[in-house]
């Protein structure tokens, strides 16, 4: 029994209605997350590389005509990524501050 109160907004269900609809959605949640999972080997479009840093189509452009930034194939005129190729990129540039530095050796030193 599901009823509609135009006025407010609200949505009033049975029980056993609310748990479908609260069982349907966790399944949509669970198979769009796993999908995205397994789509972790798929190439990357250079739009969706740029997007995925945080940088512009033509920072990476840039980067490739000076033989820096993360890996890349060619394929004719098409550019394509790889997920782990811009997260290992990611990690190699990372910067630590000195705080962070000094809270490694503070950890280190109570490890010892």
């Amino acid at each position: 029994m599901q009823s509609a109160l135009p006025e407010t907004g609200v949505i009033v269900a049975s029980p056993e209605s609310l748990r479908s609809i609260v069982a349907q959605g966790v399944r949509e949640g669970v198979r769009l997350a796993l999908a995205e999972m397994g789509n972790d080997n798929r190439p990357m479009t250079e739009a969706e590389a740029a997007e995925y840093l945080q940088k512009t189509k033509g920072s990476l452009r840039v980067w490739r005509c000076r033989g820096v930034g993360p890996q890349f194939s060619k394929d004719g005129k098409n550019i394509w990524y790889r997920r782990k190729d811009l997260d290992d990129y990611l990690a190699r540039n990372r910067k630590h501050t000195m705080s962070s530095i000094t809270t490694l050796q503070v950890c280190h030193e109570k490890q010892n």
